[in-house]
């Protein structure tokens, strides 16, 4: 389980580095709508905004 668990953190890493090299790259830095999630509180019934991750 540890090795599966450390392939994913180490695939979801690269996977995030790509995407904001990309970003640099192709979009002047400016984050993707991947990178700014909707934050919904429970029991509110609007979202809170985007965060940046």
């Amino acid at each position: 389980m540890a090795d599966h668990s450390e392939a994913c953190r180490v695939g979801f890493l690269g996977w995030q580095c790509r995407l904001r090299q990309w970003a640099v790259r192709e979009e002047g830095g400016r984050p993707s709508e991947g990178m700014r999630p909707d934050i919904w509180v429970s029991g509110v019934s609007q979202s809170s905004g985007q965060l940046t991750v």
